[in-house]
């Protein structure tokens, strides 16, 4: 009910601005409606953050606010039309129209039914699966987590500096969500909302370029079709909002330059500063989009000079209203806007070194492109044998090593002969991917060079840019997410890809049915979310569905929800990347004290300041928790990690809580023991590969240890 409330009274105030600002399009109202929402819940973040006041009655009364203003500015604009009435739900719901379309591009209905039909099974995954990606339960919800529990944005020690000095804007919305359900249910939807309002701009930036409006629909419907898109759209990372707010930014500062239109710009300016503040990797594009700017500027300086003046005052408001909050804090706390220097020289690198990372990355990046991700295995795997042979012969040629390593130190992450999953960390756009959009990419820039066009241009730069400057830093399997900004923005090229005339008929046909064959696999055999396979998520309980991307943290969550209560204050003594998350409990009601850095002794005083019952901690060696916890009691242990108890412990009590735990899990897709074999032998611990025993890739750990296990 509270989210019902709250998220009336956002649309409410988006609603009356946007109609204030009359702007020049129907897809530039709901863009724009888009924008001022988000905008709403960040701003009223913002505020209630700064005054320690992080709960849902503050949230409710700040919208309210929001919403009378708006009341009283749209009344004195002479209350113009809504935008219900410049959408025309008359029209939008008119039968005949909708016949008439079904005729004529019957191929576009069908591959509009398949996308709404794999987002629709989005929705219900989102509803049914607990967010389960590594950085989400490492930092992007964890950061949701200390938020409520210390009433404020600003930083908490932590082993961890991802979560105290990143752009926060995703995580904001994910925060909305719980305040007002009280749990993580809905968190993915801000992730999958991102999708609707990029096709928006995609859409939109097509009929600027001159698509006709079943072109522009079908680039928006054939962009949410790739496999980064499809499969991010489920999680609660942050890409395909920066993609959303970015590409609405740039489709809106194009149409307010070419309509004159001031109200398109200054919400152009408030979704700049909206990507800025949701991801770091937005200013790798601000080249590109400079040199566009001073493009635009050049060839017509009487009669731009005034429309980017306000675009650019519009930019530096979004970006100190929306865009700045935790750059002031890390100013504030870490003497540098991105953070602690040394965490920033960890990301960068050292200057010296890009230019032979970019030299050894490029030819990297252009083999990763050819993406075979949602494609059957039986097509995939020759396919991908080829590739690599290729490949092979081609990195010969260029000296490149075939093992990638990421170029800062590490052993390789992979190599030519390692084909990524179904996944969201690995996953690239497919095959429409580099067989459509990569050549429209390179035919449109050509073309927009040959007719001097700097609106086509631009996203090609803007794109260019942004690669350019991730290639330098490092090479992961995982980075192609960072790509799924310009992948937006170039979308719109996507449009000339379809052809009317029956001349046309057989590539219409051949590239819907591409995309919903790669659309359908990706969707029921995603590894985070599998449902189809030897493990369906359906067959899963909750902490086997939250942990499926990294099993050997299922044990450790497993005994902290049988041991440890669900008001229990605890203590953590953690890695960089360990999950620490989920152990805020599902309704959030536990509290979590990082102890970083860790201290040389951990004593029975120390936890009772705190009120501190329990401590978990992740030791490999297994030296810390004998030498700095030695006076706390061990009550479970596998692996790293420990559960350590202050009081005195009933270990009867222990053993029966944590009795038969590993057999609550179903395993019979991996093992079965023999009935014979009943009382005469058991499996002391259980380890699957990474990804699941769909995705082995390593082995399988029976046994306490390599003397005993098999």
């Amino acid at each position: 009910m509270g989210l019902l409330v709250a998220a009336t009274l956002v649309v409410t105030f988006a609603l009356l601005v946007v109609s204030v600002l009359r702007l020049p399009s129907r897809i530039a109202a709901l863009v724009g409606l888009y924008l001022l929402a988000y905008a709403n819940v960040v701003l009223v973040a913002e505020v209630a953050a700064t005054v320690r006041m992080l709960n849902a009655s503050a949230f409710l009364l700040i919208h309210l606010a929001l919403a009378i203003a708006a009341s009283i500015l749209w009344n004195r604009a002479g209350r113009p039309p809504l935008i219900w009435r410049s959408v025309s739900i008359r029209s939008v719901l008119n039968g005949r129209r909708a016949l008439n379309s079904l005729r004529t591009h019957p191929l576009l209905w069908v591959l509009g039914l398949g996308v709404t039909a794999a987002y629709l099974i989005g929705a219900g995954l989102i509803l049914r699966v607990p967010p389960n990606n590594w950085d989400s339960l490492a930092y992007h919800l964890s950061r949701v987590g200390y938020w409520l529990q210390h009433n404020s944005f600003y930083p908490w020690p932590t082993p961890n500096l991802r979560q105290t000095t990143l752009p926060m804007n995703a995580e904001i919305g994910v925060m909305w969500t719980v305040l007002f359900v009280g749990t993580d249910q809905w968190a993915g939807f801000v992730q999958w909302s991102a999708v609707a309002a990029s096709m928006a701009a995609i859409a939109g930036l097509s009929q600027l370029f001159g698509a006709s409006r079943a072109q522009a629909v079908f680039a928006a419907l054939l962009w949410a079709t790739l496999p980064e898109i499809l499969l991010q759209s489920t999680t609660t990372q942050n890409d395909l909002l920066a993609g959303a707010f970015f590409a609405s930014a740039i489709y809106l500062l194009y149409l307010g330059l070419q309509s004159r239109h001031n109200g398109a710009l200054l919400l152009s300016g408030l979704g700049m500063g909206l990507a800025l503040g949701t991801k770091t990797t937005i200013l790798f594009l601000l080249p590109g989009l400079a040199v566009t700017i001073l493009v635009l500027w050049f060839g017509h300086v009487r009669q731009r000079t005034r429309q980017l003046l306000v675009w650019t005052g519009a930019s530096l408001a979004g970006f100190l209203l929306v865009g700045a909050y935790v750059l002031a804090l890390n100013l504030v706390v870490y003497g540098h806007p991105l953070g602690p220097p040394s965490f920033v020289n960890d990301l960068a690198g050292s200057p010296e070194s890009w230019p032979g990372r970019l030299t050894a990355n490029i030819p990297r990046g252009l083999y990763q492109s050819v993406d075979l991700t949602g494609l059957p295995d039986s097509i995939a795997e020759p396919l991908h044998q080829v590739k690599a042979d290729v490949g092979t012969r081609v990195f010969s040629t260029l000296n490149v090593p075939t093992d990638f390593t990421p170029a800062v130190g590490e052993p390789g992450e992979s190599d030519l002969h390692w084909r990524p999953p179904v996944h969201e960390d690995f996953a690239a756009f497919g095959p429409v991917g580099f067989l459509l959009l990569v050549p429209a990419v390179t035919y449109q820039a050509s073309v927009a060079l040959a007719r001097k066009d700097p609106l086509r241009l631009g996203l090609a730069l803007m794109s260019v840019s942004l690669f350019l400057a991730i290639l330098p830093l490092s090479w992961y399997p995982w980075d192609n997410r960072y790509l799924v900004v310009a992948v937006t923005l170039c979308a719109p090229f996507l449009a000339l890809c379809w052809r009317s005339g029956s001349a046309y008929a057989l590539l219409r046909c051949s590239i819907v049915a591409l995309a919903l064959l790669v659309m359908g696999w990706t969707t029921t055999h995603n590894l985070s979310k599998p449902i189809f396979g030897a493990r369906r998520i359906w067959d899963m309980d909750t902490i086997e569905r939250q942990t499926i991307n990294h099993s050997s943290v299922e044990p450790v969550l497993r005994a902290a929800e049988r041991l440890i209560p669900q008001n229990a204050v605890v203590g953590t003594v953690m890695g960089y990347n360990d999950y620490d998350y989920p152990l805020f409990g599902r309704r959030f009601t536990r509290t979590v004290v990082p102890f970083y850095p860790p201290p040389k002794s951990i004593d029975h005083q120390l936890l009772e300041e705190q009120s501190i019952d329990f401590v978990i901690v992740t030791d490999y060696s297994g030296t810390y928790v004998s030498n700095s916890l030695a006076g706390l009691r061990t009550v479970w242990n596998t692996g790293p990690w420990y559960i350590l108890y202050r009081g005195e412990a009933d270990f009867n009590e222990w053993d029966a809580r944590l009795r038969n735990l590993l057999l609550e899990v179903n395993r019979k897709s991996v093992l079965t023991v023999d009935e014979s074999l009943a009382q005469r032998a058991g499996v002391g611990e259980f380890t699957l590969p990474q990804w699941g025993e769909d995705y082995p890739g390593g082995f399988i750990w029976l046994g306490e240890g390599a003397e005993e296990g098999i």
